[in-house]
């Protein structure tokens, strides 16, 4: 079953959706409306073969074979409305006794002006790859700006029963060619402006219309686009200075629209009566603020020249809609923006990141593969990247390495939920490069995000010649300890004998000065001796010639 609206069905409208997922999976989208009516307690309309059986009141999903009862469908789809927010549920349906099909569908509360309008059901085929991993804050980031047109198209639909047919109709046509237009789900705000600029002056025939941005540090309104339909022609960068006119401000901020039949009499307009209305023949006006994320930005201003006009209801609710969408687009815009500068800056830190003289890598913290890694990596380890991208962690640790690099592994992970850490240095391990030459490294880990996937990013650092280094002073100090040990130990005898000897003469009683100055230097060269020697001796005990 599909909603018809004149020649437009209702699941075209779920093409931007369709549109926004494509960049991450396939899927299919359904629209689930819980407004009683004919059809019972819910209506479906989409892309996909989800029916609701209005005999059985059942969820089935279409097959080739027939229809499929769904029955847990109805359960999911009312949680979502009693609990309103995005839920999901895995499901194992059997269309023969050969062919089993595991789905996963999302559901997405659709809300306007605080009514909850239906159910957005997305089904996506199990088992999804790794890197499809769909997340309720990922679908909400993804689909934000798709489901705010939607829902506002069906509220006009389902709350305000616009239709093709009678007056309502030509806005309703408009309404939903603007939903659609492909400068919306882009975020070119400067096509879509003029797209509803020139598009509202045409079929509510005013001469001019235009949004303006609102500066609130100088409380001015800056034109970012007019159209005048006399002469086809858009303008932009005029100012008017809020301040002039309080009046006119007070009731602009304050009231969702502005609705003016006669300018020369309304007193929320007549402050601009001298020089602004009356230049231009301005005897109607109608505006509407532009909210964004709850902050006026600015507004849309219709201004109608000629003999003064009464604006419809429909008219007013037409152009409240139209600023609607333009916040819509605005929002786009600004993630675009957004995703541009996240590029820019993402190319910033990859020149950085590549520059970087030391092996970097960025491994999945689920399977371990790695997700990509620096030149110095590929330089040092002698893989290419597209070889890098085929390895995991434990490639380049010989196998005796593995069950303790696993025990680290699980170590880091209760450590970073007990205390909150994201890095740690993780010790010193022996690295493998394509060649199966070795090398000692030190490894500093860091987790991070990495393209949408739980990344863990290693640097690493080759301390083999640091290693040999140790190596080369340990010997040294083996040679010193030798040579100290051999002076603690087996010079003592010796030096006692001759510091003995030395005793036995009083240099005061040798008749001969020489031989006095002989022995008396002897002695003290001996005693001079004798310290060094104890001193290499309590040395030795305090461990002063072992390497450090």
């Amino acid at each position: 079953m599909n909603f018809h609206i004149g020649r437009y069905t209702l699941g075209s409208l779920f093409q931007p959706i369709l549109n926004c997922l494509s960049k991450v999976t396939t899927c299919s989208c359904s629209f689930i409306s819980h407004k009683e009516s004919a059809y019972g307690p819910f209506r479906v309309q989409g892309t996909n073969h989800l029916i609701w059986d209005t005999e059985k009141h059942i969820f089935c999903i279409e097959d080739s074979t027939g229809l499929l009862p769904v029955p847990e469908l109805m359960e999911f789809v009312n949680s979502v409305l009693t609990k309103n927010m995005p839920l999901s549920k895995s499901f194992s349906l059997s269309f023969s006794r050969m062919r089993k099909k595991e789905y996963l569908f999302w559901g997405l509360p659709l809300i306007y002006h605080h009514e909850i309008l239906g159910v957005l059901a997305l089904g996506f085929s199990l088992p999804l790859p790794e890197k499809n991993k769909i997340t309720a804050e990922s679908l909400s980031e993804l689909l934000s700006p798709a489901l705010s047109a939607i829902s506002m198209i069906l509220y006009n639909i389902y709350y305000k029963q616009l239709t093709l047919e009678g007056p309502r109709g030509k806005f309703t046509q408009s309404l939903l060619a603007l939903s659609k237009a492909p400068s919306l789900g882009e975020g070119d705000e400067e096509a879509f402006t003029e797209l509803i600029l020139s598009q509202a002056a045409r079929l509510m025939m005013v001469e001019r219309c235009s949004v303006w941005r609102y500066e609130k540090l100088t409380n001015q309104l800056i034109c970012v686009k007019q159209f005048e339909l006399s002469r086809h022609k858009f303008s932009s960068g005029k100012t008017r200075e809020l301040d002039k006119y309080p009046g006119y401000a007070q009731a602009l901020l304050h009231n969702r629209t502005i609705t003016v039949s006669s300018t020369y009499t309304d007193s929320r307009t007549s402050e601009l009566s001298k020089d602004y209305l009356n230049q231009h023949g301005i005897t109607s006006i109608l505006d509407a603020q532009i909210l964004y994320q709850g902050n006026i930005i600015g507004a849309i201003f219709l201004e109608h020249v000629g003999t003064p006009r009464l604006w419809s209801a429909d008219e007013e609710d037409y152009v409240a809609t139209l600023s609607e969408l333009y916040s819509l687009s605005h929002g786009v815009f600004v993630q675009k923006q957004t995703e541009v500068a996240l590029q820019m800056a993402q190319k910033k830190y990859k020149g950085i990141f590549d520059a970087n003289p030391l092996p970097l890598f960025v491994h999945d913290r689920k399977d371990f593969k790695f997700l990509t890694v620096n030149k110095a990596a590929e330089k040092i380890y002698g893989y290419s990247y597209e070889e890098f991208l085929n390895l995991s962690v434990f490639d380049l640790h010989p196998v005796e390495e593995h069950q303790k690099l696993k025990k680290i592994i699980r170590s880091y992970e209760a450590k970073k939920k007990e205390l909150e850490v994201l890095e740690l240095f993780v010790g010193e391990w022996t690295h493998l490069k394509k060649d199966r030459s070795s090398v000692a490294v030190e490894i500093y880990i860091h987790d991070l995000e990495y393209e949408g996937r739980t990344a863990r990013l290693a640097l690493v650092i080759d301390i083999t010649e640091h290693k040999e280094h140790l190596k080369e002073r340990e010997v040294i100090a083996e040679r010193l300890q030798s040579l100290a040990n051999l002076a603690a130990h087996n010079m003592r005898p010796p030096l006692a004998r001759i510091l003995g000897l030395t005793s036995i003469f009083d240099p005061q009683q040798l008749e001969n000065q020489i031989n006095r100055s002989i022995v008396k230097r002897l002695k003290e060269a001996a005693n001079e001796l004798d310290k060094m020697i104890r001193k290499m001796a309590k040395d030795l005990e305090k461990g002063v010639y072992k390497t450090r």
